[in-house]
């Protein structure tokens, strides 16, 4: 199906044509288009810069601050999407506005956008029921602003499903002739989120019932420039591009996604075109992301990837509760599986470079540091306050091995700062070439890196509860002008706690000694949030992917899908 065939778009588009992001005034537009429109509304805000064709993440963060500042309530916001030039010109419009140093053609601007938003407004009510005459009192405009977004979220994914429906009247009939078997494509787009499904792709492509492709695109997010598809020739895979899936969607019967981000997707690969197609999105998240705040709830649980799914598997009960409780759109296609990206972590030894470093330790015991970026105020990397006192103790002292891995937006962003190369970065590079303790690594995959250590420093991040299941000393270096853990975060309390260098250096005591006086808690923590943390997770998901398919088509039951699940005990939860 294309997207003609469906009743009417999803979403309806309106651009915004930047001439300088910096300037005060086209902040000011962007600010009115943001405020204008709203969750509730069909509309996608499209912000394009002239002359950029590939906007970077300095202007991605920048669009993220003139939102926040424009709206109190994160979830109020429309579909926001910044693409280049090209892309915002291939878009059709519902309308188009430029924003620059002109203040007559930007009120002009903001004025054609409040029109709009007043005909969209005007067209829902003309639709809406009128309220019952029995209510108890009448709804404020927040509440009717939310059941309305609630409304419109529903509406769009039963047009999905009806996408989806009506392709499965082929599909099942391809399948019921034996002409094929169901197409599941696999997309990867980042280099350092491959081990949260690479377990994932080797179980799909194992399986004798489906036929499995893996594709590659490249994303500004990776901030390094290298290529996707070279690195997975690299894992022994001959994976397509970003062009053939475009080109192939009709043959795709399901996606698996990991990275929930449109922006940092080309606009057909976007989920809202690709659930316009009727493809099955299946949503395997690339981390257990524990940080508060509106924002970061919104991106974990309510953008279009989560609305759309058809499956949104997960790894604990409490990820779903938090799922059903913000996504507009329901929790249906929640399944609690458990997350392939602990697959790897429980199965992995180290395989390269991390086997050499244990040779060279000679019985030290190996801690990884894994700082984050954001040092700003009200960010979760602590590396400004430990880098000092972290080089003088291994500086001074060899009696543990170092590993250092950097989030890999941390130079970068530092470099930003420093306004060319980091110097940070060249320090790190020197100190790890002049001392055999200490080692820097920049690779693209962090399974190494965590199968070599013994035990973990780590800021606010995904990789720590990767880590924590492991069952390994944990120490969670905490920003007290942070924004804290979510409400599924809880375990994070389980670990070594850092508010100072001197809590560090009592922690890197107690691994130098072999000492763990709080393993039992941190199990306890794990058992309680990581129920399913047994390194088969990948095996359970494709097990559920082959039943659900068939039982939707009303072919007979499969036996490695149901039979599989059941006889194994490994049902999971709905």
């Amino acid at each position: 199906m294309t997207p003609a065939d469906a009743a009417s778009p999803l979403r309806h588009a309106v651009v915004v044509e930047i001439e300088d992001l910096a300037l005060p005034q086209v902040q000011v537009v962007v600010s009115a288009a943001v405020q204008v429109f709203t969750a509730n509304d069909p509309v996608e805000v499209v912000l394009t810069l002239q002359g950029v064709d590939e906007p970077t993440q300095a202007h991605a963060e920048a669009v993220q601050q003139i939102c926040t500042a424009a709206v109190a309530d994160l979830r109020a916001l429309p579909e926001v999407l910044l693409v280049g030039q090209a892309e915002a010109e291939a878009v059709e419009a519902l309308r188009r506005v430029p924003a620059g140093r002109d203040e007559a053609e930007n009120a002009r601007s903001i004025a054609l956008l409040t029109l709009l938003a007043r005909e969209l407004w005007d067209a829902t009510d003309a639709t809406a029921e009128a309220p019952s005459e029995q209510a108890a009192e009448p709804a404020t405009d927040a509440v009717h602003a939310g059941h309305l977004m609630v409304l419109m979220a529903q509406r769009d994914r039963a047009r999905v499903e009806a996408a989806i429906s009506r392709r499965d009247v082929l599909l099942a009939r391809d399948l019921t002739a034996g002409r094929r078997k169901p197409h599941v494509v696999l997309l990867v787009q980042q280099r350092q989120t491959w081990s949260s499904v690479s377990a994932l792709c080797a179980e799909l492509a194992a399986h004798p019932d489906l036929d499995f492709t893996l594709t590659a695109i490249d994303t500004v997010a990776d901030g390094t420039g290298a290529s996707t598809a070279q690195f997975l020739r690299e894992q022994g895979y001959d994976p397509r591009d970003g062009s053939w899936l475009a080109s192939f969607l009709d043959d795709v019967d399901v996606l698996v996604v990991d990275n929930p981000y449109d922006e940092f997707r080309p606009a057909e690969l976007s989920a809202t075109v690709l659930a316009e197609r009727g493809v099955r999105l299946v949503s395997v998240p690339y981390g257990n992301n524990a940080i508060d705040g509106a924002l970061m709830t919104k991106l974990l649980w309510d953008l279009p990837l989560q609305r759309f799914a058809w499956r949104a598997y997960l790894p604990s009960r409490e990820q779903a509760r938090l799922y059903a409780a913000h996504c507009a759109a329901g929790d249906a296609p929640v399944r609690v599986l458990g997350s392939p990206k602990l697959d790897v972590s429980l199965r992995s030894t180290p395989r390269s470079w991390g086997r050499e470093l244990r040779a060279r330790a000679k019985g030290r015991r190996v801690v990884l540091w894994n700082p984050h970026f954001r040092m700003e105020e009200g960010g979760w990397s602590t590396f400004h306050l430990y880098l000092q006192p972290m080089l003088q103790r291994f500086l001074q002292r060899s009696d543990l091995m170092l590993i250092i891995r950097p989030h890999f937006r941390l130079f970068a962003d530092l470099a930003l700062l420093e306004g060319g190369p980091s110097r940070v970065e060249q320090t790190l590079r020197r100190v790890a070439d002049e001392n055999e303790h200490i080692v820097l690594d920049l690779t693209a995959d962090y399974t190494e890196a965590l199968a070599a250590a013994d035990a973990m420093m780590s800021d606010l991040s995904s990789l720590a509860t990767v880590f924590m299941p492991t069952g390994k000393p944990l120490l969670y270096l905490r920003r007290e002008d942070g924004p804290g853990t979510n409400a599924e975060g809880a375990y994070f309390e389980a670990m070594y706690q850092a508010r100072s260098w001197a809590d560090v250096e009592e922690f890197l005591e107690l691994v130098r000694r072999g000492k763990d006086p709080q393993e039992a808690e941190r199990a306890a923590a794990v058992h309680r949030h990581f129920p399913f943390a047994d390194g088969r997770a990948s095996e359970r998901i494709v097990a559920d992917i082959v039943d659900s398919l068939r039982a939707e088509l009303f072919l007979e039951d499969d036996a490695v899908g149901a039979g599989l699940l059941q006889a194994a005990g490994l049902r999971g939860d709905r």
